[in-house]
């Protein structure tokens, strides 16, 4: 979030932002460029141990790199990047949670094309508990159960998994020989092979307290990598962290890092300032770009070389040029690309005076364009934005002030179709679909919104 773009701006406007700000319309915000955030990290060789209780018993089974059986290998295999964590070459599997009981309910296989294949019930299960699968491969599926106990600050995790069997039919799951590996307060896989795991773990039962560790299954060692205090997190979208060549990135506590799988080698990219994170990423063949409070950067990635492209005050001096009035604030929460643009979300606070001087205070939703040639050319989609302002504008008093909100909500883009939507009344919402490339906009009901552009309006 940018600091307040006018420095003019009083206390009694700060406090009016908090006042008037739409919860619902923050959280949207919040949650419209979701990725799951996980740590992912490793350095080859590295001899010392955490104090990580190892429960594995007696060696484990070896890996078997295709359904012929041929011999093990121990060089690293590395996932396809456009495939799920939850995923092989063959199906797909996932956790029912049962909400009455509080544990999870079976475990259920699928074909790629989401085809359901069996179920397993909970029972085959080797620990009772709430039961998700945290990675998948041709020859594993890695599981972490929740163990919980009368005081919940003593619970933990247990990391198991399932042999998978290859067969001309798909897989087939070998539960009679499940294996217990380890447990820990809180356990998370964020990168797994058949025969190491990269995971978070923590010891306290703090999410925020994790350290970054490598374990090798067949001695059954855990390797502290990265320090608890870093914090560190892995830049992913949807369900498989971000790849470039044989590695990842991940953010730290106060840098942006490339880690190389196959030797360890870490390399820092960018040094964050003070409380500022990233909001958003992009990864375009051997560019990486973020997004954070200072702006938008690009990291070449061969090179390992950042530099910002589009830089906070830009975005300010873009909104300051639509004459809104006082700017208190501006919010810039998410970006993607499309037909060689950026585009950017934005939400806006402003102040301006009515023909009484009396002060009335706005916000709006808006979206931003550049191209990816020239970042200089930084202006807002009109089309779209003139549209939803004449569909939605509502005033309201609060505490003697008076405060409207204009236009709709911006949500993501799929397919070169960008999903807003503007509410009609307390309940009730609009949704629309503006086409990228055309202009065209249309305009329909909640329940006409094509099932492809769904998760984009959330």
């Amino acid at each position: 979030m940018f600091v307040p773009a006018d420095p003019a701006c009083s206390e009694e406007c700060s406090k009016a932002i908090s006042m008037y700000v739409d919860t619902e319309m923050r959280e949207s915000m919040k949650n419209k460029f979701l990725f799951k955030t996980v740590a992912l990290v490793l350095t080859a060789g590295l001899l010392a141990g955490c104090s990580i209780e190892n429960t594995a018993a007696g060696t484990p089974q070896t890996d078997k790199r295709n359904t012929s059986g041929a011999a093990e290998d121990d060089s690293i295999e590395f996932a396809a990047p456009n495939r799920s964590y939850l995923e092989n070459s063959d199906n797909r599997y996932n956790t029912v949670f049962n909400k009455k009981t509080g544990y999870t309910e079976e475990l259920v296989q699928y074909r790629l094309d989401g085809t359901k294949v069996k179920s397993f019930p909970s029972d085959i299960m080797m620990i009772e508990g709430d039961t998700e699968v945290n990675w998948v491969t041709d020859n594993w599926i890695y599981c972490v159960t929740t163990v919980e106990v009368e005081d919940p600050v003593e619970g933990y995790d247990v990391l198991w998994r399932i042999p998978v069997r290859k067969t001309e039919k798909g897989d087939r799951l070998l539960t009679d020989r499940q294996e217990k590996l380890l447990k820990a307060d809180i356990i998370q896989i964020d990168y797994a092979t058949d025969s190491w795991l990269i995971m978070e773990v923590c010891q306290d039962n703090s999410e925020y307290d994790r350290a970054v560790c490598k374990y090798d299954i067949r001695p059954g060692k855990m390797t502290e990598l990265i320090p608890e205090e870093e914090d560190a997190e892995c830049l992913c979208r949807k369900e498989y962290p971000f790849m470039w060549k044989e590695g990842l990135f991940y953010e730290g506590y106060d840098k942006l890092y490339y880690l190389e799988l196959e030797n360890g080698q870490v390399s820092s990219l960018y040094t964050f300032d003070g409380g500022e994170g990233i909001e958003d990423e992009i990864l375009l063949g051997d560019t990486l770009y973020f997004l954070t409070e200072n702006g938008l950067f690009q990291c070449n990635c061969p090179t390992r070389t950042t530099e910002c492209v589009i830089p906070a005050k830009r975005f300010q001096k873009a909104v300051r040029s639509l004459k809104l009035g006082d700017i208190e604030e501006i919010d810039l929460s998410g970006f993607f690309m499309e037909r060689d643009k950026f585009y950017f979300s934005l939400m806006v606070w402003w102040g301006e005076r009515d023909r009484d001087s009396k002060k009335i205070h706005g916000s709006e939703d808006m979206l931003f364009c550049v191209p990816k040639n020239n970042f200089q050319k930084l202006e807002r989609e009109e089309k779209l934005m003139n549209y939803l302002e004449k569909k939605n504008e509502k005033r309201y008093m609060s505490n003697n002030n008076e405060y409207f909100t204009r236009g709709g909500y911006i949500g993501r883009c799929e397919k070169g179709m960008v999903v807003a939507s503007y509410p009609t009344n307390r309940n009730n919402f609009r949704y629309v679909l503006y086409d990228l490339k055309t202009g065209e906009i249309r305009d329909m009901a909640e329940d006409k919104l094509p099932k492809e552009y769904e998760e984009c309006a959330d």
